[in-house]
């Protein structure tokens, strides 16, 4: 018996000491950073769970992993911090207006889609419920998108009034979250 605490303490005793309190992690995803110049950093590798790596592990944006992964919005998407709000068109919204095929850019597409900042669903509707049942948002493409909920139903609209229903919603991302649009909105 005398033994088995012996060594027990023994283990205890190097396991401990092999630790080190002092180590201090560089390049870690900031996940709600406050300040423009936090969001702008770009770490000098790939983060990992990161929006492209969340975008082609989900089912229905399968398509829109296709048209970015060789496309330069792919080091903003795997190297920047952010946080990053991405409302990702599902595969049907993308086979509705084929952004290679109206030679659009998926760059300043998925920038349209785009904000600044982590807003999770929850978040989103308590701004839509603190802004009298609709949120407005500036996009990282210069265009504004308005947050409003009929039930339990989130969705999106353009200035134009078009809407589009939010699907699958908070996949999280080490860089920032996507919530999946339905179908593409006019902007």
């Amino acid at each position: 018996m005398i033994y088995r605490w012996s060594l027990l303490l023994i283990l205890t005793a190097v396991l401990l000491s092999s630790c080190d309190d002092t180590t201090v992690k560089t390049n870690t995803p900031v996940i709600n950073s406050t300040t423009t110049e936090e969001a702008l950093v770009v770490s000098d590798h790939i983060l990992p769970y990161n929006l492209v790596s969340r975008i082609k592990s989900t089912d229905d944006l399968t398509l829109l992993y296709a048209q970015i992964e060789e496309s330069s919005i792919v080091d903003q998407l795997t190297k920047e911090k952010g946080p990053f709000t991405l409302f990702a068109l599902s595969n049907e919204a993308l086979e509705e207006i084929d952004p290679l095929e109206e030679g659009v850019e998926i760059e300043n597409l998925l920038k349209k889609y785009m904000v600044k900042g982590k807003i999770t669903t929850v978040a989103l509707t308590k701004k839509i419920r603190s802004n009298g049942g609709s949120y407005s948002m500036n996009t990282l493409g210069g265009t504004t998108l308005v947050a409003y909920k009929v039930g339990n139903i989130l969705y999106l609209k353009n200035i134009k009034g078009d809407k589009a229903e939010i699907g699958k919603s908070d996949i999280v991302a080490s860089n920032g979250i996507i919530h999946v649009v339905k179908s593409p909105l006019d902007i």
